[in-house]
């Protein structure tokens, strides 16, 4: 996640827990309902397909790199959705632009790591040159120039 995402993601946390310590009482009881309705909208942009995808993937080495990847960068879902009934109108007008900014630059990243990865399963391919054996594994591996595919 860049520092710019990794920001704004603390400043949103930083006002949802003063919105929610300030208006406590009030947003337990009985929360706004248009911003329930944006703020559940926003949530719902987020790509869960695409942050659930690696879970169905078969097990590989890919498959344990994406899952790391985006726990490093603190994509998954209960880090960036925010609870919709704890927010009051005043701080919901304050970072609506900025947690959309922040769905939509998570969508990307999701997006990144899925097609980085493809989630295929390794492959091991064996090449010969002279005598010399090499193995090589890959989600699409490939002889090194001047080696031929042994089998």
């Amino acid at each position: 996640m860049t520092k710019g995402l990794k920001a704004l993601v603390c400043l949103l946390m930083g006002l949802s827990v003063v919105a929610t310590s300030v208006n406590l009482a009030h947003a337990q009881t009985k929360p706004d309902p248009k911003v329930l309705k944006e703020c559940e909208a926003v949530n719902k942009g987020y790509d869960m397909a695409s942050f659930w995808l690696w879970k169905s993937a078969p097990v590989s080495k890919n498959r344990d790199l994406a899952m790391a990847e985006i726990e490093k960068k603190g994509l998954g879902p209960g880090v960036l959705l925010i609870d919709c009934n704890k927010i009051d109108s005043k701080a919901w007008k304050s970072m609506k632009n900025d947690y959309i900014a922040v769905i939509k630059s998570a969508n990307a990243e999701l997006t990144k790591i899925i097609t980085k990865y493809k989630f295929l399963p390794t492959v091991k391919l064996t090449c010969v040159k002279n005598g010399k054996i090499t193995k090589i594994e890959s989600t699409d591996p490939k002889c090194p120039k001047g080696y031929k595919k042994l089998y």
